[in-house]
């Protein structure tokens, strides 16, 4: 009887640590600046003249993209998840519009655990960071 007892109460103690190791942290997502079509670029925007650059704060990650094209007009939505030790993000325009124009935007991805993680946005790695 004791052994049962024994046996259920490390079973109960190894499905409580395993639960908490999988706890999914809900990431959410500040945006903190995003511009209007910038009106005074003098050359045509292509992927050659856009720039990002990120960073890691306390507990999270934030991207800052320059003169990145988007459809005009459109609000731009930003969604993050964590699989595999990525931070995947997803930039998506919500405007179905015949023009493009090239905008500045900056946003933070709060709430990661600690830990080592490769960046990709909209399906390309940009880079690696460490967040502690």
């Amino acid at each position: 009887m004791k052994r049962i007892s024994l046996f259920a109460l490390l079973s109960l103690i190894i499905f409580s640590i395993t639960a908490c190791s999988e706890k999914n942290t809900q990431l959410s997502i500040l945006i903190n600046e995003k511009s209007n079509c910038l009106t005074d670029f003098s050359q045509k925007i292509t992927e050659k003249n856009s720039a990002f650059s990120y960073h890691g704060t306390e507990s999270g990650l934030t991207i800052n993209k320059y003169n990145e094209i988007y459809p005009c007009d459109s609000e731009i939505q930003i969604s993050a998840e964590i699989k595999d030790n990525v931070i995947v993000i997803t930039e998506k325009a919500d405007a179905q519009t015949n023009c493009t124009c090239p905008k500045n935007l900056t946003y933070t991805i709060e709430n990661i655990p600690s830990g080592s993680y490769k960046i990709s946005i909209n399906g390309k790695i940009i880079g690696n960071i460490l967040i502690y």
